[in-house]
């Protein structure tokens, strides 16, 4: 959702060969080529330009927004189990419609907060699942292009069901608990920069978001802002598909984001318990990854160890 405003002089100074990624220029048809700009060139020089501003944009935001606090989620058996079903119930749904793994990403954030704010009544049993209801359906309300009627929100084994009406007034609540600030930088919000810094294919984001969809609901990463996060797929991503030159691109990641390399192994050693064997995961020349949400969680749920990694 940032908005990204490129400087036509700043191209990328170290351009990184992966075999996977790496984007080859398109020729165009000679009867273009008199002074007039194709759309499709305006997009491949897009896909060269970078920005240092959009990061230092993003971190800033990103020391803004609320976050959850860390010690309270995880020392709380009630809150950690709460958290866990409601994502994964959220990731079921956003796995039927088809929404982007953005809106995962926040309506997780949205709900994590609120569960640790003291809006949140640990003692009513629906309370939890009407706040998991609310979250997705702002998230989806920000991302989405079609939003489903919130009656149709409530599928896929819903403990309860509420009405319309019920389901805004938590909309409220979340909301102001929030103070309306809606627009979280999330992970995500880093690869798009990252994959035109270092020239790289798209499917590399593709590839990232695909790492962390499915961890989600894993209570440890809430302890790393979505910097640290970031960082730590987009390593796992460059070592899993060209690991001797990984190296360089990892330090500059680093560098750019301001990040402490202790902090960025220890979330990457998260993900790699987490994902473990699901190599599926992540895209290859042998191999290719699930393009959608859908894609991501049915291989995830598929697998040997999937539920393992789930329980808190």
């Amino acid at each position: 959702m940032a908005s990204h405003f490129p400087k036509p002089e700043s191209f990328p100074n170290n351009l990184l060969h992966f075999d996977a990624l790496y984007c080859e220029e398109e020729g165009f048809d000679q009867e273009f080529s008199s002074g007039f700009t194709t759309k499709d060139e305006i997009h491949s020089r897009h896909d060269l330009i970078w920005d240092d501003e959009e990061i230092s944009t993003l971190l800033s935001r990103e020391k803004e927004q609320c976050r959850v606090s860390y010690s309270a989620a995880i020392l709380d058996a009630s809150l950690k189990t709460a958290r866990n079903e409601a994502i994964k119930w959220m990731l079921k749904v956003i796995s039927r419609y088809g929404f982007a793994p953005t809106t995962a990403f926040l309506a997780a954030d949205y709900y994590s907060n609120f569960i640790t704010s003291l809006s949140f009544q640990r003692d009513k049993p629906w309370m939890s699942h009407l706040a998991a209801v609310a979250c997705l359906s702002i998230a989806s309300k920000l991302e989405e292009t079609h939003v489903p009627l919130l009656s149709d929100l409530q599928v896929d084994e819903s403990m309860f069901v509420f009405e319309s009406k019920t389901i805004q007034r938590m909309e409220l609540l979340v909301l102001s608990t929030h103070k309306w600030k809606m627009n979280h930088v999330t992970p995500i919000s880093f690869f798009d920069h990252f994959s035109r810094r270092f020239s790289l294919h798209c499917e590399f984001s593709k590839s990232c978001e695909a790492i962390l969809l499915p961890v989600i609901s894993d209570i440890r990463f809430v302890e790393f802002p979505p910097s640290v996060i970031a960082a730590a797929a987009m390593k796992y991503v460059l070592r899993k598909l060209n690991p001797n030159n990984a190296e360089n691109s990892e330090n500059e990641i680093a560098t750019v984001l301001g990040l402490n390399k202790e902090c960025v192994d220890g979330c990457h050693k998260l993900i790699a318990e987490a994902v473990g064997g699901n190599e599926q995961l992540v895209g290859s020349k042998k191999r290719s990854f699930p393009s959608s949400p859908s894609g991501v969680i049915d291989a995830y749920f598929s697998s040997d160890n999937s539920n393992d990694s789930w329980v808190v």
